[in-house]
């Protein structure tokens, strides 16, 4: 399955992709969409968007990423989603091997995840542990009482 660099095109299939995950909010969704929009409205942001795709070039799943802001090395994953009936077929490890590749390559050094603690977040983070990444740091009650933020990291 190869990966590319995202094109405007895949737009609506990635929001396809986000809505049938049923992990992310609406809220969060608009937020990945308006990112998206950025990347190719503003060249000079620091979002890297890259899409897995099956023979027929059809979206299997998307990761954005960048380096973080005022660090030495490190990145962040903004968004991964792997479209539902392509879960559990390494199309979500393909494009983290992507990624961390990616960083590799840009001399980078750690790579940082955030999530949520809520339920429907729960295949996120098996996700990333299951890939490597451990989990750094906790806020309790971050995104409202009972929802604390998750912080993955993996030192590459």
């Amino acid at each position: 399955m190869p990966i590319r660099s995202t094109v405007p095109e895949d737009r609506d299939e990635i929001k396809n992709i986000l809505h049938r995950t049923e992990t992310f909010s609406e809220r969060e969704i608009e937020i990945a969409l308006e990112v998206f929009d950025i990347h190719f409205e503003d060249p000079e942001e620091d979002y890297e968007l890259y899409t897995c795709v099956d023979e027929k070039n059809k979206v299997l799943g998307y990761v954005c990423t960048g380096p973080t802001p005022l660090t030495e090395g490190t990145w962040d994953i903004y968004w991964i989603a792997v479209r539902s009936d392509a879960q559990g077929k390494g199309v979500g490890k393909q494009l983290a091997d992507f990624l961390e590749d990616r960083v590799r390559s840009a001399r980078g050094r750690l790579v940082v995840a955030e999530t949520s603690s809520s339920e429907t977040y729960g295949r996120a983070r098996r996700f990333y542990v299951k890939h490597g990444y451990h989990e750094l740091a906790t806020i309790l009650d971050y995104y409202r009482p009972g929802d604390h933020l998750i912080i993955y990291g993996k030192y590459l």
